[in-house]
């Protein structure tokens, strides 16, 4: 856990104004470690952060992928999930931030909110990876996905990949 902690801190190190020590040791005892293994539905809380570690994790809204979530991105989970779902597509490692404790620090460490704005701001830029790629054209998509993507085309349907990049099967096919 202490070297995952280490690469989420160092991911977030230029949002805060100094080193904030005393914030980061309160944020690591508020930590948890989750591990899950491939095909398990991650045990998801509203409000909570997590941070992929290690895996892979597909985010599903209804019957679709609609984010590929890989080793060193954040998954923030709605207040109001409605039929949002999380599934490891392969063996996961992750630390979580259950919203109450986040609730807890902010009211006794009032500076830990730049590392929450550090979290948000990087979340908000991983997220952006679909929208990207649905403003492409079909074949660009294809492309894209591969370059992006690559390394779990042989752990996902050819169904959700098609559906996450917005084409029909059978034309993924044929381009695959």
């Amino acid at each position: 856990m202490k070297i995952d902690f280490l690469k989420l801190r160092s991911m977030l190190a230029g949002y805060s104004p100094d080193k904030m020590e005393e914030e980061w040791e309160v944020l690591k005892k508020h930590l948890s470690l989750i591990c899950c293994q491939a095909n398990d539905r991650l045990p998801v809380s509203p409000g909570d952060i997590y941070f992929l570690a290690e895996g892979v994790i597909l985010k599903y809204k209804d019957e679709k992928v609609c984010r590929i979530i890989k080793s060193q991105q954040l998954v923030f989970v709605p207040l109001h999930p409605h039929n949002k779902r999380f599934y490891a597509l392969k063996d996961c490692r992750l630390l979580v931030l259950g919203r109450s404790s986040l609730y807890d620090i902010v009211v006794a460490y009032p500076r830990v909110l730049y590392i929450y704005d550090g979290l948000l701001d990087l979340w908000h830029e991983q997220s952006q990876d679909r929208t990207d790629l649905l403003e492409m054209t079909k074949v660009l998509r294809v492309e894209y996905f591969k370059s992006m993507h690559g390394d779990v085309i042989n752990y996902m349907s050819r169904r959700d990949i098609a559906r996450y990049i917005g084409l029909s099967e059978e034309y993924l096919r044929r381009l695959f």
